[in-house]
């Protein structure tokens, strides 16, 4: 599990919505999102052009996520990128919505 199991009181929409797509991301990437696979890396920039929002709410959603520890902050890019890519932390709790069918793609 992450670093923190991700309490749904604490979340607002957009972030449970940002967290789906990494989640999404993931697993179109490498098939899957858990511990052995986590390919969930996001920018702000990614966001941003995603949602059709500004690079700013974009950052505000980074921030607040990686305040509740539901993202974490690679402190680099892997794909090279001028912004630090965050990798989705507790992919378990977005794969338990999707098979309780509260979420889908």
């Amino acid at each position: 599990m992450g670093r923190g199991a991700i309490d749904i009181m604490k979340y607002t929409d957009k972030e449970l919505t940002v967290l789906k797509y990494m989640y999404d991301e993931s697993v179109s990437i490498c098939g899957a999102c858990d511990e052995h696979e986590n390919m969930s890396y996001t920018n702000a920039q990614d966001i941003s052009e995603h949602f059709g929002i500004s690079m700013q709410a974009a950052g505000g959603l980074i921030s607040s996520l990686d305040a509740k520890v539901a993202i974490t902050d690679t402190m680099d890019s892997a794909r090279r990128s001028h912004l630090n890519d965050y990798v989705i932390n507790d992919y378990e709790y977005i794969a338990a919505m999707y098979a309780k069918g509260e979420l889908t793609l």
